[in-house]
């Protein structure tokens, strides 16, 4: 019985060790103009896409709860592409993003209006994408 006992116990711990991990805060940004941009983003044209938005995160013990690490969403014909990185900014004035790969987007940080611009050098042009802090995407 005590065998019984202390295995149903220590399943039960088991099971619940999920319980245990540090929360997570995601904040989602939706881009609004990327249909009107000519470039790619993780080699989908922007013609292409259907949805496009970052999810950033942080932990919840973190001392500035600033989120800290994004991934980028890009959606098209039903595939969804992704890029995950840290984040660096201010949350005032700038944010730059550093992609695994090393890659660097910066951009200006509008905290009073929830939004962010991410500009994009290309060979002799810029494109400049507008990300809208949402609980959900308007479609």
């Amino acid at each position: 019985m005590k065998f019984l006992i202390l295995s149903v116990l220590l399943l039960s711990l088991a099971t619940s060790c999920n319980k245990w991990k540090k929360d997570v805060n995601q904040y989602t940004y939706f881009g609004e103009d990327y249909s009107e941009a000519d470039m790619s983003l993780l080699d989908v044209h922007s013609s292409d896409m259907q949805d496009l938005y970052v999810e950033m995160y942080n932990d919840i013990e973190d001392k500035n709860n600033r989120p800290e690490t994004y991934k980028l969403f890009v959606v098209s014909n039903g595939e969804v592409y992704t890029e995950t990185g840290s984040i660096n900014s201010d949350w005032n004035t700038f944010i730059s993003f550093t992609s695994t790969d090393g890659l660097t987007y910066s951009g200006e940080f509008q905290e009073d209006k929830g939004t962010y611009k991410l500009i994009y050098e290309l060979d002799e042009r810029t494109e400049e994408f507008t990300f809208v802090w949402r609980d959900t995407c308007k479609k």
